[in-house]
């Protein structure tokens, strides 16, 4: 019992420690993490756009060479203390402390990602029965949890930080939790349907997010990031310029950049202008479906040019291989030349 009351009292000194730090760098309040920064909030549902442009950001995430998620990762942490111990206040406690103390967006990231993989392996470890009391709040963590880090993960590439790893990470925890399962004994209520589907969007959102990150220059977010801009008009607008820049695929390539530098500026003048991806794509005489015809051209025109380049190389080591041989050959018969004179000499 000492030893408990000694935990809880330095527990409540490292809380006082953090106050400060907490007030200059305060922890997302769940209650604004839904609503705030709202092209993060899903850029998928933005108001800017229209069905026919969330089926665009689709598309436009294969072109990006987005890696898609076939398999499921084992969570790689573990519950510690479930819901229903007497203790898990005191794990919560140390979790916002933690919090509390890390400063680098891309820290709190990483933190609040672990957070997520936390809540769905104590879902996983608390047993079935229990489950009711306790899977509108775990649930909800996940969801609020997931949103905040992927609000980090933001911050992170608008202050230039590499984030390729943790956008991964994030984007397949993510997944695990929309693809949570839960027990047949757990009720399905209204509020489960609800937070499930925001862990849905959530999902979405990070995939689009994960997607612009390894697909699109570095300076290009951040320029198009203080604009305003979320990560799907990133998507549409980059996807849109670029379908626009290249009219002749057998262009220079210093050329191409420079038309499509040139391209992108008009797009995201014109978007500044009008506010609007439908009536920005409209003003080039172009609509998201036409933006995802030309970008499998292009996706097409690039693998053929790959292919071919894979093929030039190909015969360019085999024709190496010939001169190799002939090298080999010529070695050869002058080896046997010179032992045969040496056998006239015995």
């Amino acid at each position: 019992m000492i030893k408990m009351f000694s935990l809880v009292l330095t527990l409540i000194l490292c809380l006082n420690l953090a106050l400060p730090a907490l007030a200059e760098e305060p922890v997302v309040d769940t209650q604004k993490a839904s609503t705030s920064q709202g092209q993060e909030k899903t850029e998928i549902n933005d108001a800017n756009m229209d069905v026919t442009e969330a089926e665009a950001i689709s598309q436009i995430i294969y072109d990006l060479g987005a890696e898609t998620i076939t398999e499921i990762p084992a969570n790689q942490v573990s519950a510690g203390v479930t819901p229903d111990s007497a203790f898990y206040f005191l794990d919560k406690l140390i979790e916002d402390i933690q919090l509390a103390l890390t400063k680098t967006p891309q820290a709190k990231a990483t933190l609040l990602t672990a957070f997520s993989q936390e809540r769905l392996a104590e879902i996983e470890a608390l047993d079935p029965q229990k489950l009711n009391q306790y899977i509108d709040g775990l649930l909800n963590e996940i969801s609020v949890t997931l949103q905040q880090a992927s609000d980090a993960v933001t911050k992170a590439v608008e202050k230039g930080v590499e984030v390729g790893d943790l956008i991964t990470t994030l984007e397949q925890v993510a997944q695990q939790g929309n693809s949570l399962e839960l027990p047949e004994v757990v009720r399905r209520t209204e509020k489960i349907d609800e937070i499930k589907s925001k862990i849905e969007t959530t999902t979405k959102s990070i995939k689009v997010q994960a997607a612009v990150v390894r697909g699109i220059d570095e300076e290009i977010i951040i320029e198009l990031r203080t604009k305003g801009l979320g990560y799907g008009q990133i998507a549409l607008l980059t996807k849109l310029a670029s379908t626009l820049s290249i009219e002749n695929q057998d262009d220079d390539e210093a050329e191409e950049a420079v038309a499509k530098d040139n391209r992108l500026e008009q797009v995201i003048a014109k978007f500044a202008e009008n506010k609007s991806i439908g009536q920005t794509m409209k003003a080039f005489n172009t609509n998201p479906g036409q933006v995802n015809k030309e970008a499998k051209k292009q996706w097409l025109v690039r693998d053929s040019k790959d292919e071919a380049k894979e093929h030039d190389d190909d015969e360019s080591e085999n024709d190496d291989d010939d001169d190799d041989n002939r090298e080999r050959l010529k070695w050869g018969s002058k080896s046997k030349g010179n032992n045969a004179s040496k056998g006239k000499g015995k």
